[in-house]
């Protein structure tokens, strides 16, 4: 199977010949070009979302999202737990296994198509404005958390200034 992208978006479409119509940004096939076996950007697991899911499975897909990201952040809890008791080859073990699981989650995110936009430019903005509300979140609960241990509230307050960091990248 061949695989075909799009100058314009960067869309990738895999099949004997590119598209008459780009179905993310509208140009006809002339805009798109064969990839390359072996290129880099060949060698990227991307794929579309599902469209064609019943509610049933699009309710275990979004649980299957869901749960791999949960166990890829206890698992990375794990790391550092490890990392504490100089537990060197755990927290490897354990690190390994999160990055694994986060991979499984962008499958998951993929094959949704709720957490990404069409383009790479307008996931960035939609993860912009995610990462805005999440860093609001956490300076509520910043807020509320004077009954705390001070080490907790150094805690959420690195947290937030890694958001704000994330947040300026984009």
């Amino acid at each position: 199977m061949k695989k075909f992208k799009c100058r314009e978006c960067g869309y990738i479409h895999l099949g004997d010949e590119a598209p008459k119509i780009c179905p993310v940004c509208g140009f006809d096939s002339d805009i798109f070009y064969e990839m390359e076996e072996g290129s880099v950007a060949g060698e990227i697991e991307y794929f579309e979302m599902i469209e064609s899911l019943n509610d049933t499975d699009l309710k275990h897909l979004r649980k299957s999202f869901d749960r791999t990201c949960e166990l890829a952040a206890v698992s990375l809890a794990m790391s550092r737990q490890a990392q504490f008791e100089n537990e060197t080859d755990s927290e490897r073990i354990f690190k390994d296994i999160s990055s694994e699981l986060l991979n499984h989650a962008s499958y998951y995110a993929m094959m949704l198509g709720e957490f990404l936009e069409f383009n790479t430019e307008s996931s960035r903005g939609e993860l912009k404005r995610k990462l805005n509300s999440e860093l609001k979140k956490t300076e509520d609960f910043l807020e509320n958390m004077a009954e705390y241990d001070e080490e907790y509230e150094k805690k959420i307050t690195k947290i937030k200034d890694s958001l704000l960091k994330n947040i300026s990248l984009l």
